[in-house]
């Protein structure tokens, strides 16, 4: 059901209505990014996302009743802060969860911290393939061109100079006269 517009298009030949797509479309732009998203959240609650510490459970909800914000976008930010290894970090048995203005909302339980514990693990175990994937593919370049020659041995240092009162040259100038001098 796509038109294409040209110049000659009127707004009668456009179709009455507009496709799923379409709306999709613009509906996707009239969304604030999750970063900014992220930044309004830092700046209307200062104390519970401007330094990582554990949020209470739930706070999406209370984020929606305040706040007038699209709940994919809100969606995307959370999951986007919560995953993050600064705030997995803080996830730790013990630790106390904070609301929207900072005050304690409970603690964070065993299966909490135990979760956040496996994602730290899989994060660093997802960096450390994607940096010997890299390793590797700097490796396989070029298959066909030949392996670089190693590099040559680095030449010995030039002989220092001595001390003229120590040159053996010196030396055995001197003992040479001394022997004409006593023949």
């Amino acid at each position: 059901m796509s038109q294409v517009l040209t110049e000659r298009t009127h707004m009668t030949d456009l179709p009455d209505t507009i496709s799923d797509d379409k709306l999709q479309e613009r509906e996707a732009v009239a969304r604030p990014s999750i970063n900014a998203t992220l930044t309004m959240l830092r700046r209307l609650f200062p104390n519970a996302f401007y330094v990582p510490r554990p949020l209470k459970l739930g706070i999406y909800y209370d984020i929606l009743e305040r706040v007038k914000v699209d709940k994919d976008s809100l969606k995307k930010a959370m999951a986007l802060y919560c995953r993050g290894r600064p705030y997995l970090n803080t996830m730790l048995e013990g630790a106390t969860r904070i609301d929207l203005d900072g005050e304690p909302a409970g603690i964070v339980d065993a299966p909490g911290a135990a979760f956040a514990a496996q994602r730290i693990e899989r994060i660093k175990q997802i960096r450390k393939e994607r940096v010997e994937a890299i390793k590797q593919a700097k490796r396989k370049i070029d298959p066909a061109a030949p392996a670089p020659a190693p590099a040559p041995a680095p030449a010995p240092p030039p002989p220092q100079p001595q001390p003229a009162s120590v040159s053996p040259s010196f030396v055995v100038e001197r003992k040479s006269r001394r022997r004409v001098a006593a023949q």
